[in-house]
């Protein structure tokens, strides 16, 4: 079994562009910066003709959010993709006139909430898996979720993760496209109640996906291509089932 040793270095490396959400519920791209945390590699499962054009043609696949909203995948698809706001609540009863039969009341069945969501498809977003202090919180060693084998067979590994992500921050720049990036987050999203969203809190069901993602304003809702250039000397393609096998153990220094 194959083991892979990460100095547990914690450091702030790489800032991208802040955002925040305006009065209207539009991304607001400010000028200001914000860490991203700490990432010691990055991995890509993918199809193996998309896997060798990132490594070969650093080739970047922005998809919109709608599709992984209605796509019926338990691992791709996510119904809460893309919403600004949940609503869990119990229903207790539901009024309504009906033109011949009249009045009538209506009961949901109890204990089962209701949900309700406020979706803006404002972004478009590529993902990667990533190796960070959070794969280690609980433990010195570390082994990815054999879910993650329901993506592909084939894998990137990108061993420097922060030239990478500059590099499609300075692309993003030239071409003047506002984006963000950061390590997703994961919550219970069905407890009852409003719950805040964004494009960095996803349900707790995906968080053995390990998600780093980027987004990119959306400008007329089709994905995009982005090209940084051949990422070879510092990327490999490898078999996803070898990234399952690999033991990744952190060893923790002391200053």
């Amino acid at each position: 079994m194959k083991i892979t040793k990460i100095d547990y270095i914690l450091s702030l490396i790489i800032s991208l562009s802040d955002l925040r959400i305006n009065s209207r519920g539009n991304r607001d791209y400010r000028r200001s910066m914000k860490e991203i945390e700490q990432i010691f590699c990055l991995i890509k499962f993918g199809q193996k003709e998309h896997v060798e054009k990132l490594l070969k043609e650093g080739e970047l696949y922005f998809n919109t959010v709608s599709t992984y909203a209605e796509l019926d995948d338990e691992e791709r698809g996510d119904a809460n993709e893309g919403a600004e706001w949940i609503n869990n609540a119990q229903v207790v009863k539901i009024k309504v006139e009906h033109p011949t039969l009249g009045s009538l009341e209506l009961f949901p069945t109890t204990n089962q909430l209701s949900k309700l969501r406020q979706y803006n498809f404002y972004y478009l977003s590529f993902s990667l898996y990533a190796i960070s202090p959070r794969s280690f919180e609980k433990t010195d060693s570390f082994q990815i979720d054999n879910r993650m084998l329901s993506f592909s067979d084939t894998a990137i590994l990108i061993k420097e993760p922060y030239k990478f992500i500059n590099s499609i921050v300075s692309k993003l720049k030239k071409k003047g496209i506002k984006y963000e990036a950061n390590i997703v987050t994961y919550d219970d999203l069905c407890r009852e109640g409003n719950i805040e969203l964004s494009p960095f809190i996803k349900k707790m069901e995906h968080q053995h996906q390990m998600e780093f993602r980027i987004i990119i304003e959306n400008k007329d809702n089709q994905p995009k291509l982005i090209s940084i250039g051949s990422i070879e000397d510092y990327s490999v393609i490898v078999s996803s089932e070898s990234m399952i096998a690999t033991i990744w153990q952190a060893k923790k220094q002391v200053e």
